[in-house]
């Protein structure tokens, strides 16, 4: 079988972080934002990807979870497969949140 063209896998991964943010939205309810902003370090970039809830808490508050990361970074791996990555800890980690969450 031949090895996938790394076009091919660039959107195989832009694909996998859409689904993970579809999740997101979708299962607890979120709105996923992504921004990024340049650094003073040329060619660096700060990426934050946000999961805010549609709703407020029994105390009144929304909910903000956030995670931010450089890219590059010491890691190996196309930007593509940087934002999958971040939107699957995200997500894990809304999860986790949800999961810790009182039940109603």
């Amino acid at each position: 079988m031949p090895r996938k063209s790394k076009t091919a896998m660039e959107e195989g991964f832009m694909k996998s972080f859409w689904a993970e943010c579809a999740e997101i939205e979708d299962e607890y309810h979120r709105v996923v934002v992504l921004s990024a902003v340049p650094t003073t370090q040329k060619g660096v970039w700060s990426f934050q990807l946000s999961a805010s809830a549609l709703t407020a808490d029994e105390n009144g508050s929304i909910r903000n979870d956030k995670l931010s990361q450089r890219y590059p970074n010491s890691t190996s791996m196309t930007l593509a497969g940087f934002l999958w990555s971040m939107a699957r800890r995200l997500c894990d980690q809304v999860a986790d949140l949800e999961d810790q969450r009182p039940k109603a």
